[in-house]
């Protein structure tokens, strides 16, 4: 099994810098540009603000932490969980790109997040599409065929296992690269489900085929991991391929529930 790649922290000094961060919060002041202070208070246009003059791959915890208590809905991910996404997002790549597997009304952070980059959703329901869009029309949202909708499901999985396809992308991204990539979706808590085994196949091929080019290190989340299938993901089909599984993980707001995982394909 490949090792971490050097740039990467691991998942448990990840989480001492994010204390370390925390206590460290920066706030906004009038002016040109945001000046240090603590950001209790800060409205979200204050915080969006600020996080457009930072640097590239500053991690932002901060910010995250207080841009978290400004969302209308509570998210599925906690606050740690998308500390650790952005920290590795904005450290990535000079200019990420990160592809999420999934789509609702709190996806507009991750392009906030990533201000130096691309940020790019799919999903497989036009309706739902139509319906973010409608709210968030700034988001690139992209729709994705799975083939597994009508061939495999949950209650399936083994079969896909033993013969994976791709799934059908659109055309503008069937030969992207992403440097981060987040498979939330689609849905597989449920038999009749069809689960995410086709997206992270997809994602594990995209960075066996783009680390040729970039030479950079591939980044993919997998949430949910605590689930059957979703740890096969991790632990058979990523690894078997080249994969290295960060050491670490981070429980979701019922743990043992909504377990976040990284892997990392290094080049």
């Amino acid at each position: 099994m490949l090792t971490l790649s050097a740039n990467l922290q691991s998942s448990a000094s990840i989480q001492q810098q994010i204390q370390n961060d925390l206590s460290k919060q920066t706030s906004l002041s009038g002016g040109s540009e945001p000046s240090s202070g603590p950001l209790v208070g800060a409205t979200r246009d204050e915080l969006l603000r600020r996080i457009r003059f930072l640097k590239c791959n500053n991690p932002l915890s901060s910010e995250v932490h207080a841009l978290w208590n400004t969302l209308d809905s509570e998210p599925i991910l906690n606050e740690k969980q998308a500390i650790w996404i952005v920290k590795t997002v904005r450290q990535s790549a000079p200019n990420p790109k990160f592809l999420v597997d999934g789509l609702g009304f709190d996806s507009s952070i991750w392009t906030d997040f990533n201000t130096c980059g691309r940020t790019v959703f799919v999903k497989e329901l036009q309706a739902w599409i139509n319906k973010v869009s409608e709210r968030f029309p700034q988001l690139e949202i992209h729709n994705a065929r799975y083939r597994q909708k009508r061939t495999h499901s949950v209650s399936s999985a083994s079969n896909f296992f033993e013969n994976p396809y791709l799934m059908t992308m659109p055309d503008k991204l069937h030969e992207e690269c992403f440097d981060t990539v987040l498979v939330d979706a689609p849905k597989g808590f449920q038999p009749n489900h069809p689960g995410r085994q086709e997206a992270a196949y997809w994602a594990m091929q995209m960075a066996k085929r783009c680390m040729k080019d970039t030479k950079r290190p591939v980044y993919i989340f997998v949430h949910d991991a605590q689930r059957p299938i979703e740890q096969k993901i991790v632990e058979e089909m990523y690894v078997q391929k080249g994969g290295a599984v960060d050491s670490g993980s981070e429980e979701g707001r019922k743990a043992p529930a909504n377990l976040l995982r990284l892997v990392v394909f290094n080049p």
